[in-house]
């Protein structure tokens, strides 16, 4: 029996997540550098445990129904973020929502935001997986070719004067798949334009937190909060399985957001974000983020010196200064081909960079992240790795 035609338009405009495509089915034996997420030895357990044991034997409350903008103690925590973004004080609560991880807020966004032909324009190349939540509504990706420090602003400029787009997509702190950052100048730039064209901002900065040295910039949300969306995730900095994330924007539109999301989930997980909002606000936290950033570093540089000495000068990159991923330039490769071989003749998994790009570009590209393994494994397949791309 054919099922197409009873599949709404908007389903049929699914397609397998760009990521699942090239992480599913791998075997634990697989040097795997496609995961942009933490490694479990770097997860905080051993600070989350008593605070899970608190709540279980004091508040039994929190395992009822929540309320669908999220838990009250969580929000109070986001609101005191302010200053670290940009702002000159607290955001609004009014003006901020929990959301089920970023990819959540980018779904409640475009089913907000997005008419079938609405044009959003984004980074090229970009997050996947966050386009198609706007391409499910219909929307018109377009993408922007950047550099080091973000979007072309003269190609930003005339794409907002030929299309009238309705959204920019941008990831301004170690970037997705590129490890960049938007420098201050681009930021305050496209503040600018939103402002000249009527152009929505959806910042997503979910690796904001993730620097090695250097701390964050403002945000463009600090430059233009009428203008911007600005999404956050604790799954990068507590951990991925939690699925939490926020939306900070303008309140009329949050508003809407939050009806979007009471007519979707009902209501969020109270219990696990009161024990993140506990974990968020102590002093461990901090302590928790200086060593996982430590970690992180650590991982970068044992994956950059191993293609530095063993790929034979192969491979083009530059090392991040934060973030899980290192974009690699393999000039007279296609990377499509190199993904397949290196998976099949060395059991090693990366992603190549057309997966990220808008407009099927980056063909001599891949990403990798340091993110995910064990160090010791990643000592081994980075050197594995590097000999492998140094071979082609």
């Amino acid at each position: 029996m054919i099922m197409n035609r009873f599949l709404s338009a908007q389903a049929n405009r699914l397609r397998p997540t760009t990521i699942a495509r090239y992480t599913g089915g791998l075997s634990a034996e697989t040097g795997n550098f496609t995961s942009g997420q933490p490694s479990p030895e770097a997860l905080p357990l051993d600070d989350l445990k008593p605070i899970f044991d608190s709540l279980l034997e004091t508040e039994p409350a929190l395992f009822g129904y929540g309320v669908p903008r999220g838990d009250s103690e969580l929000l109070a925590y986001l609101s005191s973020l302010g200053p670290s973004i940009g702002l000159s004080g607290p955001i609004p609560e009014r003006q901020i929502m929990i959301t089920q991880g970023a990819m959540g807020a980018a779904h409640i966004a475009a089913a907000g935001l997005i008419d079938p032909g609405d044009v959003v324009l984004a980074e090229d190349p970009s997050y996947p997986e966050t386009l198609d939540a706007f391409a499910k509504s219909g929307a018109r990706i377009v993408g922007i070719s950047s550099d080091a420090d973000g979007v072309n602003p003269k190609e930003l400029e005339r794409l907002c004067r030929l299309l009238s787009p309705k959204v920019l997509y941008v990831i301004p702190h170690f970037q997705n798949p590129r490890g960049t950052c938007t420098s201050l100048e681009r930021r305050r730039l496209i503040a600018e334009t939103a402002r000249r064209y009527d152009l929505l901002v959806f910042e997503d900065d979910p690796y904001r937190d993730l620097y090695f040295d250097e701390k964050p910039l403002p945000s463009i949300f600090s430059m233009a909060p009428e203008r911007t969306l600005f999404a956050g995730s604790f799954s990068k900095t507590v951990a991925p399985g939690f699925r939490c994330g926020w939306l900070a924007g303008p309140d009329e539109l949050i508003e809407r957001f939050v009806n979007i999301q009471a007519q979707t989930v009902v209501a969020l997980p109270t219990f696990i974000h009161r024990a993140i909002a506990r974990f968020a606000g102590s002093p461990q936290f901090a302590v928790h983020m200086d060593a996982f950033r430590s970690d992180l570093a650590r991982r970068c540089r044992i994956l950059c010196d191993a293609l530095t000495e063993w790929s034979g000068r192969r491979v083009i990159f530059s090392e991040p200064k934060g973030g899980m991923f290192l974009w690699c330039r393999l000039p007279g490769q296609d990377g499509v081909q190199v993904q397949k071989r290196l998976l099949e003749q060395f059991n090693l998994a990366v992603i190549p960079g057309t997966a990220f790009s808008c407009q099927g570009e980056c063909l001599d590209c891949i990403r990798l992240t340091y993110s995910r393994q064990p160090i010791e494994r990643l000592k081994a397949d980075a050197k594995k790795l590097a000999q492998a791309l140094g071979a082609f």
